[in-house]
């Protein structure tokens, strides 16, 4: 036995590691997993910030770039000579520009034209060799124009498009020869970006709250509210973070604001896979525990189902008796619940039998309650009819079917006797109640021939006939009928008791009160006594109104009167 217990504790020990191997797991996937949700957090922050930087540098490379280009165009001494030369014609004069600055910006693709604004607003316009078209591309409103400084490089808050449908940012600034404005292709920013920028993410870069410059072109010259509100309803279900930055430059007279809608989808797809596939290795690591501890606690699982269901079985039914395992503890619980067991079925038997002592003694207590008014009453009954010479048949009478009446009353001291025997009774006492009140009532008795050989308890019809005639036929002005019927209703007989009396007003599920406490069985006794021997289902049953006379009723299961 000793060896079994240890058996036993390997198998507690074994359980608790494999439980606690998969706590630990638990643990670690949850630190894991905020790890890991850290780590991405700060992936992505340093990503955009990275974006950003880049951005910053690229764009002040850019504005320095078009600063130089602008400083040796209004430092050219030649481009000045010829633009103040009053000998040349302005067509001459354009020719000349646009040859001269040939040769100073060709090499440079992103310009697409520049413009030479005089104080008198007269214009000198240059278009790169590439773009060589028709008309020149539109000036920005004055509203701008009368924004320049020669201190910082002006930017326009809109793009200008040329014939072709592409966009160009106009910077300028004031000179000494005047205003001179400088287009360059959007790309040329936008490019700066999309190269950094993730597939499904999205760049934009605005000025004074309007976007002119964008990943998607769609979006240029709108408000830059509009595609963050875009973007929350198009990531409803998978919110995409945004970013925001201001590009601060010195040589720029705006603050711009470069807007960043980051795909965390596509900045995460490595690390989501090896996400996945962590969590894959760490759900099969638990699976595996699991198994285990299935395959180590079968032994112990099959003795422990093996004494639940002999539990079961004995709670269904007392009697029941199961083998006793032998070498385990689980054999010393059976063992043990076996001795038990039989001390619970003595104590079941002997309960039993007090309950059929009981029973038969609240039965017998209910027979005693007979109240003897009756039996005073018929005894009144037979002096009242010597005392007016009454002849001697009628006190005979009397007198047998009141001797006829308590010795089928008393029947040796039983409780139960024949329908027959029952009926028998009921017509002693109708025969006395006759010879008492002559006239009063009638008797009609309809009953099943199978039903006389049946038993049941005694004194049970009577009461009920009793309580007709005391209180159903008081103060009526017709001749009262007590019709007693016994039929078959399925597997049961009903006992039915109705007659044309006054009738009374009864509640639902109640017993109505007599109006005479002392007169006869009170219908309470004769509910209890049907109750206590043949359950609820045997409960009396009322059927009456005022004036319309009452039907009491009760069941016996034909079963239970054999």
């Amino acid at each position: 036995m000793t060896d079994q217990k240890i058996h036993i504790q390997r198998f507690v020990v074994l359980y608790i590691l494999v439980f606690g191997l998969l706590s630990s797991l638990v643990i670690t996937l949850f630190a894991w997993f905020f790890g890991f949700t850290t780590i991405q957090e700060n992936y992505s922050s340093n990503y955009v910030q990275s974006t950003f930087q880049a951005f910053d540098t690229d764009m002040a490379a850019l504005v320095k770039k078009n600063n130089q280009i602008l400083f040796n165009i209004t430092s050219d001494q030649t481009l000045l000579r010829i633009l103040t030369d009053l000998n040349l014609t302005p067509e001459e004069k354009g020719e000349q520009v646009q040859e001269l600055l040939d040769e100073l910006f060709g090499g440079f693709s992103e310009i697409r034209q520049i413009d030479i604004l005089f104080p008198t607003r007269h214009r000198y316009t240059y278009v790169a060799p590439a773009y060589d078209v028709d008309s020149p591309l539109a000036l920005p409103p004055e509203s701008f124009l009368s924004t320049f400084t020669g201190r910082s490089l002006n930017l326009y808050d809109h793009c200008i498009y040329d014939q072709a449908g592409a966009p160009c940012l106009v910077f300028g600034r004031s000179s000494s020869i005047g205003d001179v404005l400088l287009y360059m292709n959007e790309i040329s920013v936008s490019s700066m970006y999309e190269s950094a920028s993730l597939k499904n993410s999205r760049i934009f870069l605005a000025n004074n709250g309007r976007i002119i410059s964008c990943s998607d072109g769609d979006y240029i010259n709108i408000l830059a509210s509009l595609p963050l509100k875009e973007s929350r309803l198009y990531s409803f279900f998978q919110e995409n973070p945004v970013y925001t930055h201001e590009v601060e430059i010195l040589a720029l007279g705006e603050t711009l604001e470069l807007t960043y809608i980051l795909s965390e989808q596509d900045l995460y797809r490595t690390t989501q896979m090896l996400n996945r596939v962590l969590l894959l290795s760490l759900i099969v690591a638990v699976v595996a525990c699991l198994v285990l501890v299935l395959l180590v606690t079968r032994r112990l699982i099959k003795n422990i189902r093996e004494l639940q269901k002999n539990l079961k079985l004995f709670s269904r039914d007392y009697t029941h008796a199961f083998q006793v395992g032998r070498g385990s503890e689980l054999g010393e619980l059976e063992e043990q619940f076996v001795k038990m067991s039989d001390k619970i079925r003595n104590l079941i038997e002997n309960i039993e039998k007090e309950k059929d002592a009981k029973r038969v003694a609240e039965l017998r207590a209910l027979q005693s309650q007979i109240n003897p008014h009756f039996i005073y009453n018929s005894i009144d009954a037979i002096s009242w009819m010597a005392k007016l010479e009454k002849p001697y048949k009628d006190i005979e009478k009397l007198s047998y079917h009141l001797g006829s009446f308590f010795r089928l009353g008393l029947h040796k001291g039983e409780n139960i006797i024949t329908v027959a025997e029952e009926l028998q009774h009921v017509k002693s006492y109708l025969e006395i109640e006759k010879i008492r009140f002559p006239n009063l009532f009638e008797i009609d008795m309809q009953v099943e021939s199978e039903a006389l050989e049946g038993r049941m308890l005694k004194i049970i019809l009577q009461p009920l006939v009793e309580n007709a005639i005391n209180h159903g036929f008081k103060e009526i002005q017709h001749k009262g009928l007590i019709r007693i019927r016994i039929f078959s209703e399925g597997p049961a007989f009903v006992f039915s008791v109705e007659d044309n009396g006054r009738g009374f007003a009864v509640e639902p599920d109640s017993l109505p009160e007599n109006e005479n406490r002392s007169g006869g069985y009170a219908l309470k006794n004769v509910n209890e006594r049907l109750t206590l021997e043949y359950g609820g289902g045997s409960a009396l049953t009322f059927l009456s109104m005022a004036g319309s006379g009452t039907t009491v009723r009760f069941r016996i299961e034909k079963a239970q009167m054999r």
